[in-house]
């Protein structure tokens, strides 16, 4: 029977089991930067998909021998997919509450931005920043260059760890911090910014800066490390009951990833993409392969009175900007994401493997 298939069906067969195989990857639970990749492209798979099952209707004649098992797997496929992507795209449900107050002594404006460390076009950032005028500013992929480049001055408030591994990290901010410091939650050429700000109105935020190593071969065999250091994050702030929290940074990780999703589940941090939109933030130069991986969580504490990409400022990422409102009734309405059975085990196992592949690379390294 395969030899009587034409080069169109087989064709057909072998897109529809590349296609498969991409599906099923990310099912199984192994932290290899290879299967592990295969969370980001799922809106493309789902357009794949469906051009591929109009490919089936048009390809496969006159026996249509083919097109009934080749549309039931691509149905299944769509299915998989969707059930994925789709909270984060307006048919969704809102997680966060939006609000009109969009300026008051209990609003946040953020503005992130992945720099690009080698990029050297610093105006059009520039610019952005004097247009949005955000309480806050996060760089990350900030070297030296960057700090000396960029106009801060109206930023009091500072704290900065330039490094040229492309994990340098720059927070700014109109308003006072307290107790800032720079951590190595797992890596040692990885930091983070922990520290509490004061709103205009007085009241305390706890305020996380992260971006740790993504999935890709030249930086790890493994995304458990990136993944350790995300629930390392995400246990801290789930024992901080007194104050509102915000978790803001590149994650390299898409939203709708195990990892994303179990970040929540133990934080209990919300996500504003969810009923609104995918708000791709990379690869700013590939428009056909963009992902969200610039995010910002927050404690039920705050509705969301702004949520935007900016447009491109020569970094392989776009800027995020975010006005967050602390309101009194909004938890009533935004219900913390809560730990399912099982949430703490794999809490600890995802530790203790980022914590072993760190051993590994440190040993292998001396």
């Amino acid at each position: 029977m395969d030899s009587k298939l034409d080069n169109r069906q087989k064709f057909l067969i072998a897109a529809t089991g590349a296609l498969v195989l991409v599906t099923v990857l990310p099912l199984f639970d192994f932290n290899y930067w290879l299967i592990r990749i295969w969370d980001f492209p799922r809106p493309q798979i789902v357009v794949l998909a469906l051009l591929l099952s109009f490919a089936v209707l048009i390809l496969d004649k006159p026996t249509r021998r083919l097109t009934p098992m080749l549309s039931a797997t691509l149905l299944c496929i769509l299915l998989i997919q969707t059930n994925r992507i789709l909270p984060y795209t307006p048919l969704g449900a809102l997680e966060v509450q939006r609000t009109e107050r969009l300026a008051s002594g209990r609003n946040l404006t953020i503005l992130g931005a992945n720099v690009l460390m080698t990029n050297r076009e610093a105006e059009a950032l520039k610019k952005q920043i004097e247009e949005t005028k955000p309480d806050l500013l996060l760089l990350t992929e900030c070297d030296q260059w960057w700090l000396d480049t960029l106009d801060t001055k109206d930023y009091p408030y500072r704290v900065e760890e330039p490094l040229d591994n492309t994990y340098g990290m720059a927070l700014y901010s109109r308003l006072k911090l307290i107790d800032p410091e720079v951590k190595y939650l797992l890596e040692d050429d990885i930091p983070s910014i922990h520290t509490k700000l004061v709103l205009p109105s007085g009241e305390l935020v706890k305020l996380y800066c992260v971006h740790p190593r993504p999935p890709a071969p030249q930086e790890s065999d493994s995304t458990a490390q990136r993944d350790a250091e995300l629930i390392l994050l995400a246990k801290e702030s789930s024992k901080i009951n007194d104050l509102p929290i915000i978790v803001v940074g590149d994650l390299n990780d898409v939203a709708w990833s195990p990892t994303t999703r179990h970040f929540q589940a133990q934080s209990g941090l919300l996500d504003p993409r969810k009923g609104r939109g995918l708000y791709n933030t990379f690869h700013a130069d590939i428009p056909l392969l963009r992902f969200p991986l610039d995010h910002i969580f927050f404690s039920s504490h705050f509705r969301l009175a702004e949520l935007k990409v900016l447009p491109y400022v020569g970094s392989d990422h776009f800027p995020i900007l975010a006005n967050l409102s602390l309101e009194d009734s909004a938890p009533v309405y935004q219900p913390t994401p809560t730990p399912t059975p099982g949430t703490e085990e794999e809490t600890e196992r995802t530790i203790e493997e980022g914590l072993e592949e760190e051993r590994k690379e440190n040993t292998e390294g001396q």
